[in-house]
């Protein structure tokens, strides 16, 4: 969606600063006059239409009120026309991404492994296929940082990794008496 947003706007004035343009792909040409506020909306509520279909009733409400009010209805649709086509073109880049890929995940049993929330029994967990999803914005993977003791036999014990839990659950409690206002 924010990609879609970004190309909508630049794709007027910079359209080499877009990245379907890099990719590629090509813009659609804007038709003037147009309103890019209802270019970024169009292109943003297209987006989230897209991953989240069940949500259609609270994004095009929402949509409403960040589409342009513009007066001049020409300037209006034809800023809805272009976000809709930007979204469009975005979208079918993701088509074959990898990310519908089917893929159990079963989490460890073990004390201290990840598994289910229990404040949010039935969340379910986004899988480890992600790795294998093709990249959007990026061209190489970047390993993050392992954290405190995660390449010990057993990081639980691992001091820096205590002194983080701790510092966690202090402040993080509901009724912390250590957290300041401003935490």
């Amino acid at each position: 969606a924010h990609l879609a947003m970004h190309d909508a706007y630049f794709g007027t004035s910079n359209p080499s600063d877009t990245y379907l343009q890099r990719k590629g792909v090509g813009l659609p040409p804007p038709m003037a006059p147009i309103s890019l506020d209802s270019a970024i909306g169009t292109a943003a509520a297209v987006c989230l239409l897209s991953v989240y279909p069940s949500h259609q009733a609270y994004i095009n409400r929402m949509s409403a009120i960040f589409l342009d009010a513009n007066p001049d209805p020409v300037a209006r649709d034809n800023g809805h026309r272009y976000g809709d086509a930007i979204a469009h073109r975005l979208i079918s880049l993701r088509a074959n991404d990898g990310s519908g890929a089917a893929m159990g995940y079963r989490p460890s049993t073990a004390y201290g492994r990840h598994r289910e929330d229990p404040y949010n029994a039935g969340q379910g967990f986004l899988s480890p296929h992600w790795g294998s999803v093709t990249r959007f914005c990026t061209s190489a993977h970047v390993p993050l940082v392992a954290p405190p003791g995660y390449n010990t036999p057993d990081y639980l014990t691992d001091p820096d990794y205590s002194a983080h839990y701790e510092e966690v659950k202090t402040l993080g409690a509901l009724t912390s008496s250590t957290r300041t206002a401003e935490e």
